[in-house]
């Protein structure tokens, strides 16, 4: 008998990548998105916050580090969207 976490997930006809960002920290503004592409940066939501999700405070005190975090646009069918930076 087979439990659900072990069923194979089936994907949606969705784009597994919805966006690509480049990330900067500029001293006299803070983190701003440079350069992004994908759909999901017309939400003004996620394009305010994600800079300070990619960049945390502290990251320039680490020559290497990565962190993960969530978003979940608006819209009338909101879904978690996960990130690495």
């Amino acid at each position: 008998k087979a439990r659900p976490e072990s069923l194979i997930v089936t994907l949606k006809n969705e784009p597994i990548i919805h966006g690509v960002a480049l990330v900067d920290f500029n001293h006299l503004i803070g983190p701003r998105i440079e350069y992004s592409k994908g759909d999901i940066f017309e939400d003004e939501e996620v394009a305010k916050i994600l800079p300070f999700l990619s960049l945390p405070d502290g990251a320039h005190l680490s020559a290497e580090d990565y962190s993960y975090f969530h978003v979940v646009p608006s819209g009338p069918d909101p879904t978690t969207l996960f990130g690495i930076s």
